[in-house]
């Protein structure tokens, strides 16, 4: 029991039973499948802690050699397993409040067009990235043909919860920082309103506030702004 929770396997066992004879040199197994890639130098020879790389795209020879001596615990190569992979997505901050667990994904590879792959959204990243605003969400792909590479770019498109609201073309909006607005028609002519928008989906943005559905509005915002004047937005004017 001793030698089987040491990683010895049953066969080898079972050889030592049969034939009588100890191993002098025992062959060790990993318990994990996959492709075997090297680490840093520094760490095989035992100089830290340090954390191994993730780039296995470069395929140098092993540092370990037959005949060199290996310390308990110590890391001697490490092993990628690509069966498994996930994809990391990118989400805009403004639509992370439609974005639930287990949605529904589609994902896309521009290499291969046509190929699609199923998945769901199995993990929100809780932090932002430094000098990135958008927040990271994982989808678990199974890759046993190993059709998929590590590194390879995608495309997801997730269909997010309805959300209540009118939905107006970007170009009809302008963005003043901290505040929004578009160019609301009354009369004869046109007057800056203030809007509270919500979530982003390619060309249109819902607006959450200020609007209805009995309005009309400028459908490009920018022709009607004058550049060298400040918009006044107080009071919905």
């Amino acid at each position: 029991q001793k030698l089987l929770r040491l990683g010895i396997t049953s066969k080898q066992i079972k050889q030592v039973f049969t034939t009588g004879k100890p191993f002098y040199s025992l062959p060790v197994y990993s318990p994990y499948n996959g492709h075997v890639h090297d680490i840093p130098h520094t760490q095989l020879a035992g100089m830290g802690n340090i954390k191994p790389s993730e780039n296995y795209g470069n395929n140098v020879s092993l540092s370990v050699r037959e005949g060199m001596y290996v310390e308990k615990g110590q890391n001697i190569f490490n092993v990628v397993d690509p069966h498994r992979l996930w994809a990391i997505i990118k989400i805009e901050g403004s639509a992370i409040a439609g974005l639930k667990l287990n949605q529904r994904v589609k994902i896309s590879l521009p290499d291969m067009p046509e190929v699609t792959i199923d998945g769901n959204v199995d993990f929100i990243e809780p932090f932002l990235q430094p000098g990135d605003k958008s927040t990271s969400i994982r989808v678990f792909i199974h890759n046993m043909q190993h059709q998929l590479k590590v590194n390879s770019l995608v495309k997801a498109n997730i269909q997010l919860k309805s959300n209540n609201g009118l939905w107006i073309p970007r170009s009809a909006l302008i963005d003043l920082g901290q505040t929004q607005m578009v160019w609301l028609k009354n009369g004869a002519i046109y007057k800056a309103s203030r809007v509270k928008v919500g979530a982003i989906n390619g060309n249109e943005i819902q607006i959450i506030k200020g609007l209805s559905q009995r309005d009309s509005i400028a459908e490009n915002a920018q022709y009607l702004t004058d550049s060298e004047n400040f918009i006044k937005t107080q009071e919905d004017e």
